[in-house]
């Protein structure tokens, strides 16, 4: 089986989690698939720059998708994406109050991301869920829509413990609501290869969690640079981006085999 439905989570923000999002789908769609980024960060952050045209507040997100009672379609709240082959679901800050609304339903609010994605998802190769770093609702929603979780982290003892914490929560997802979901692998994000301290923790990463993604992503102004454009890092011109563009792509790669 081919993974479709990944959702890329981290357990505190800072991490580079919406950057990985972003070039992994970037990676999809100069592999020729045709993709689709939910945005469930209330923050919208990766929609923000993913998206072709900035969201205003009259346009449908998933907010209005999700929402308890709604009956607006996911269909209707697909905008363009920056690169062809690419469409956007934003997210806003009114995904706070329906994670709340949701909190207050008797049945089936894990499952409301799932059952709107059931509708399109048949239209797309790859479908990536941006979600925050609260392990919330929201993120529930996300996890129980998934095939697989990324789990982006960096270097450092306290993202060792928010791992675990995920780990946790995947397994309470499991148990519960999406057996079938599983962990593609952990992304060690914004690495300082040149230090003692990011190499002491890429080594305990290794001999502590299973399935750590190799190589690791360096730490380069230029990667946040590129996203904030947006551009791929295929697209930004120098030799040292369009590595770390084929590590992205060779880490899809594995994600989809998992």
């Amino acid at each position: 089986m081919t993974v479709k439905k990944i959702t890329t989570a981290a357990q505190k923000g800072g991490v580079g989690k919406t950057t990985s999002g972003l070039n992994l789908a970037r990676a999809a769609v100069v592999q020729g698939l045709r993709a689709l980024i939910i945005d469930a960060d209330p923050q919208g952050n990766i929609s923000s720059v993913a998206a072709r045209e900035r969201a205003t507040t009259d346009d449908l997100d998933l907010a209005d998708v999700i929402a308890a009672g709604s009956d607006v379609t996911l269909a209707e709240a697909i905008r363009p994406g920056v690169w062809d082959g690419l469409d956007v679901v934003a997210g806003s800050r009114k995904l706070s109050i329906v994670r709340d609304q949701l909190t207050g339903m008797v049945a089936g609010r894990e499952h409301r991301l799932r059952e709107a994605l059931a509708t399109v998802e048949q239209d797309y190769d790859l479908v990536l869920i941006d979600v925050g770093p609260n392990l919330d609702l929201i993120t529930i929603n996300a996890l129980t829509a998934s095939d697989r979780v990324l789990i982006v982290t960096e270097p450092g003892l306290f993202a060792a413990d928010g791992i675990a914490e995920l780990q946790n929560t995947v397994r309470s997802v499991q148990q519960y609501f999406n057996p079938g979901l599983q962990i593609a692998g952990v992304l060690v994000n914004r690495v300082e290869e040149a230090t003692s301290h990011d190499q002491y923790w890429i080594e305990e990463f290794n001999q502590s969690i299973d399935n750590v993604l190799t190589p690791a992503i360096p730490k380069h102004t230029w990667i946040r640079d590129a996203q904030e454009v947006p551009k791929g890092l295929d697209e930004w011109g120098t030799r040292k981006a369009r590595a770390v563009a084929d590590i992205y792509a060779a880490h899809l790669d594995t994600i989809r085999r998992s």
